[in-house]
């Protein structure tokens, strides 16, 4: 079964100096399937609804498992004047490798501002929905005159809208030796190691505000005694059981994506050392 998310505009952002730019999204495939992405990007003007920009993406080969960044084949160049009344939006069609029907997937609209050097202007010159109280919680005086499409994102926001996140280097891990109640922060890793668990633990449920198809892998090491695991209800098997025990001195991964229709985080791989 195919199953591919667009997970983020990479380009345009929330302001972008007055030159030529190539829009890109990010599309993970996260079913079992490779699949074939072709797609849309268009730009309106919001004020008028008149669409003022048309490409293409790039047709790219999607591995199962993987993501790529994939861009417009043509670049969208600002027309004058420079000003904050653009909207962009995006439409893919997924087709595998294997007999079946095709699939498409769209992500919401988004603002997004043009400006002439230096970047930026008073505040109530840009887009209200990256005013403070807007809709989207994009803090646009507070950003560097310097930003590029290689420092933030958009991405969706678990509500069904859209939100202004850095980009950061995947992997991200954090270390901890032992938590009766060990509870990964989704907003801070991707990988949650215990490098010492010296008691039965309980899972809590991740902190954070994750997006639909993000991974976190948690890596277990007991302390040269089996340990009792135990798990939140929003830790789901989806196919793969939850571990309930660690065995002694040997390392185990737990492979969980965030489902956010069902608001939970499904186990789709349990791996311990030989």
């Amino acid at each position: 079964m195919i199953d591919v998310r667009i997970t983020a505009y990479i380009s345009p952002l929330a302001e972008q100096p007055q030159a030529s730019l190539i829009p890109i999204i990010r599309v993970e495939n996260v079913a079992d399937e490779d699949a074939t992405i072709t797609g849309l990007i268009r730009i309106y003007r919001e004020s008028t609804g008149t669409m003022i920009y048309n490409s293409a993406l790039a047709t790219t080969s999607l591995p199962h498992g993987t993501a790529a960044d994939i861009p417009a084949l043509t670049p969208f160049d600002p027309p004058e004047p420079a000003d904050h009344d653009y909207t962009i939006k995006a439409d893919i069609t997924a087709t595998s490798y294997l007999p079946g029907p095709p699939i498409h997937v769209s992500l919401g609209a988004w603002y997004f501002d043009i400006k002439t050097p230096p970047m930026g202007e008073a505040p109530a010159g840009h887009h209200v929905t990256h005013e403070d109280g807007g809709s989207d919680p994009v803090n646009v005086e507070d950003l560097p005159t310097t930003e590029t499409d290689t420092t933030h994102r958009i991405a969706p926001d678990g509500g069904g809208g859209l939100s202004w996140v850095p980009a950061r280097q995947l992997p991200l891990t954090v270390s901890i030796a032992t938590s009766t109640t060990p509870t990964p922060d989704a907003d801070a890793c991707d990988q949650f190691n215990i490098t010492a668990l010296d008691d039965d633990a309980t899972f809590g449920a991740p902190s954070g505000t994750p997006v639909d198809g993000q991974k976190l892998i948690i890596r277990i090491l007991d302390d040269s005694t089996p340990r009792s695991l135990s798990w939140n209800a929003i830790y789901t098997a989806r196919g793969t059981d939850l571990p309930t025990t660690t065995t002694a001195d040997k390392l185990l991964y737990v492979g969980l994506i965030y489902n956010d229709a069902a608001s939970t985080w499904d186990c789709v791989a349990v791996h311990e050392e030989a």
